[in-house]
């Protein structure tokens, strides 16, 4: 039987661990000050920019949505979302929505650094609340959806905050929680497989299968937890609207080869 949700003292001590990692990484003492410089310099952010959100995601969202610039959420966004370089160029209006947000802003200010996206206080479980119900276009997931209490409350949430015909895409490391040994916020593997995003915790499999979220990409399908390289998915959804015109399904297969061929090089 799958495990309960960790209780609360668990889940902030996780969390401090969690602010304890980011403290290091913004003092560029941990293992990706590349990464952090490259994404504090304006210059080299587009770098930075996750290769499944290809600009086609941009288009399709604009049309499906019905929005001149689409909204998109970085769920789990840590302090300096990757999505910051589209936000400040202007194609999409991003908001970073993370636990640790209010920690986050006291570590920007800190480090005196200038960034264009500042994390706004939330979760996945409340994601709805705090965005709006059929409110963005967009909610893209990077490395942080096993970390949540609850992933299938999450998923619940997106579908709810996501505007019809809006888009899911949700990217990490497969079996994260096994890799962890289940330690911390690492409670549950996720990994693809059979065409769709599936969950386990330390237990069980656990159902994240949403109505009214539909996957149409995932890459690759699972290997085994105890691989010797860590793997990396990628999974994209989409939330069908009530009716959709004879050009939807064949649009969406277009982006789901766009989007595949990113992640592939192909």
């Amino acid at each position: 039987m799958a495990r309960g949700p960790v209780d609360d003292a668990k889940r902030r001590a996780a969390l401090d661990d969690e602010l304890a990692f980011w403290s290091r990484e913004a003092a560029l003492d941990g293992r990706f000050a590349t990464e952090i410089l490259r994404r504090l310099d304006p210059t080299n952010r587009p770098g930075e920019h996750p290769a499944f959100a290809v600009p086609d995601v941009v288009a399709w969202a604009v049309r499906r949505t019905s929005v001149a610039r689409p909204r998109v959420v970085d769920l789990g966004s840590g302090p300096l979302s990757v999505l910051a370089a589209a936000h400040e160029h202007g194609a999409v209006d991003v908001t970073a929505v993370d636990p640790l947000a209010d920690d986050y802003a006291r570590l920007i200010d800190e480090r005196g650094w200038d960034y264009p996206v500042v994390p706004t206080a939330g979760s996945g479980e409340t994601l709805a609340d705090v965005v709006g119900r059929d409110a963005v276009s967009v909610v893209y997931c990077r490395n942080a959806l096993d970390h949540a209490a609850s992933p299938r409350r999450c998923l619940e949430q997106i579908r709810d905050a996501l505007r019809p015909g809006g888009l899911f895409l949700v990217e990490g490391v497969a079996f994260e929680g096994t890799h962890q040994n289940h330690e911390g916020l690492h409670g549950f593997d996720l990994f693809v497989a059979s065409g769709a995003l599936r969950c386990r915790d330390a237990d069980d499999d656990v159902d994240i299968d949403v109505d009214g979220l539909v996957p149409f990409v995932t890459v690759p399908d699972a290997s085994a937890p105890d691989a010797t390289e860590p793997e990396w998915f990628w999974a994209a959804y989409h939330k069908p609207p009530a009716t959709v015109d004879a050009t939807y399904a064949p649009e969406l297969r277009a982006l789901a080869v766009a989007m595949r061929d990113a992640v592939t090089g192909r």
